[in-house]
């Protein structure tokens, strides 16, 4: 039989908080903090330079852990910060095609997570903040997107989270022109939620976005998200947690299959079909690096 992992908890840390919060406003109204535009580059692509100058100032490695506690002192994560204030203006149409998309909305999630770990000053685990994943939240476009709403609202194409939890948009909600359909089941080895256990943060372009989904999951796959003892396969609770995405146990061996060698890709496909899966536990820790963080400037309602 199967261990299943704390789908409690997840309820527990995407149940709607109430909150208001939004991260990237600007003081007093004024635009962008003062970022200073390159000529002939579009807000996606600066988000995408920016959050790769964070990539190389606040991780050591590989984006595994980040830190959170030297952010406020870092001149990358001011200048991130000042082109996300320049979201709130940012038209979500204007992304076209379908990788464009793909890419913006990722490395969107990926930026908010880590400033919402540091605005609210999360110490040990995003557990401290009941409802993490709705207080997070961003103005795109006039609206509010939180990391929840970005997740299972946009890239999985209005998904519910889990059983028993209603969809993020309801069905005369604008946002709904955002959602991404089909989902792209890659996408969960993509998005880092400033945890331990989610994948590492990396920044995606909508050149390359394809090829670089891939390598994300090949890295995750290899890099422990999926292992043997015995004849009994581990997994990452992510393939539970998002089971649908993946088209259920038969459609594990297609997701994961490519990046196994061969006989693990028999094992694997054996073990599923015996149901000798275990998912491994999910660890919500921070995964920080460095000192402890203190809450930061800057958070705003409305």
């Amino acid at each position: 039989m199967s261990a299943k992992p704390d789908l409690a908890l997840l309820r527990f840390l995407c149940a709607a908080a109430g909150a208001t919060i939004v991260l990237n406003e600007a003081p007093d109204g004024a635009g962008a903090h003062g970022s200073p535009r390159a000529p002939g580059n579009s807000l996606p692509e600066r988000l995408v330079a920016a959050a790769r100058a964070l990539h190389a100032a606040a991780s050591a490695d590989e984006g595994a852990t980040i830190a959170y506690g030297r952010l406020a002192a870092l001149p990358a994560y001011a200048h991130l910060r000042a082109i996300t204030a320049e979201l709130a203006a940012f038209e979500p149409a204007a992304l076209g095609h379908r990788a464009a998309r793909l890419a913006f909305w990722i490395n969107v999630y990926n930026v908010l997570a880590i400033d919402a770990a540091a605005q609210f000053g999360i110490a040990g685990s995003v557990r401290e903040q009941p409802g993490f994943f709705h207080r997070a939240a961003y103005r795109i476009g006039a609206r509010r997107f939180s990391l929840h709403e970005i997740e299972h609202g946009v890239l999985r194409g209005n998904r519910a989270a889990l059983p028993r939890l209603p969809a993020p948009f309801a069905p005369n909600d604008a946002r709904l022109a955002c959602c991404l359909r089909p989902p792209e089941p890659r996408l969960h080895f993509a998005l880092h939620c400033a945890t331990r256990s989610c994948p590492p943060l990396r920044v995606y372009t909508a050149a390359h976005v394809d090829a670089e989904l891939e390598e994300a999951t090949r890295a995750f796959v290899q890099g422990g998200g999926v292992t043997f003892a015995g004849e009994t396969v581990r997994l990452s609770s992510i393939f539970a947690f998002y089971a649908e995405d993946f088209g259920g146990r038969t459609g594990l061996t297609t997701v994961i299959g490519p990046f196994l060698e061969g006989d693990e890709r028999r094992r694997l496909h054996e073990a599923l079909c015996a149901g000798r899966e275990q998912y491994d536990p999910y660890d919500w820790t921070l995964n920080a690096a460095g000192a402890r963080v203190t809450p930061l400037a800057g958070t705003s309602a409305g």
